[in-house]
């Protein structure tokens, strides 16, 4: 009797861990399909940064709870990139270490995962977010400076490292477009330097 009480226990003990699973599940699907909504309506950044960050909470709740369930890590990953891609709201360098942040965060899940195709994207993705800060005039050089050093790592490791599938048919243009990434991004290192030297 004692064992078959101790089985009932635990089957009634999963059922509700696997409730709440579903039940958090739900309610992150409805706040990415907000998110999802409105990511193309002005002004509206500030609002998804917020409702990102809250995603990735939960997202990584349900991670711990499955185990590191692959589909639940690639789901998060995606949170993380949605966040890490969106444009500072701010002229602050601590908002662009806390894009970093989630850009890191995806890598280490992709990584995770094992997908060098999806991996190339992620650095990619973070290459271009970097260079179009340091190519901007609307932040300060200090901040424009670390922006193109970490596209220029970014585009690097894409270059040396990535699938080339992404971005080419072969491997040799893929590498000749990255060689042209890091270019710009040197030449963005050049002529912050000189403003700061100047200023």
């Amino acid at each position: 009797l004692a064992v078959a009480q101790q089985v009932a226990a635990e089957q009634l003990a999963t059922m509700e861990h696997d409730q709440r699973i579903k039940e958090v599940h739900g309610l992150v699907g409805e706040l990415e399909a907000i998110e999802e909504s409105i990511r193309h309506l002005p002004a509206s950044d500030a609002t998804r940064v917020a409702l990102l960050k809250r995603i990735i909470e939960h997202r990584s709740v349900l991670s711990e709870q499955t185990n590191d369930d692959p589909l639940v890590q690639e789901q998060l990953a995606m949170a993380c990139e949605r966040l890490a891609s969106i444009p500072l709201l701010e002229n602050d360098e601590s908002e662009f270490d806390g894009r970093l942040t989630a850009w890191d965060a995806a890598i280490e899940l992709r990584t995770s995962l094992d997908n060098l195709f999806n991996l190339t994207g992620t650095h990619y993705s973070l290459g271009v977010f970097g260079l179009e800060i340091a190519m901007s005039q609307e932040h300060s050089s200090k901040l424009r400076l670390q922006a193109a050093r970490r596209a220029k790592m970014e585009f690097t490791w894409c270059r040396d490292n990535g699938d080339y599938t992404l971005l080419a048919g072969a491997k040799e243009p893929f590498q000749e477009l990255l060689e042209e990434e890091v270019a710009a991004c040197n030449a963005a290192i050049n002529e912050i330097r000189a403003e700061i030297t100047d200023s």
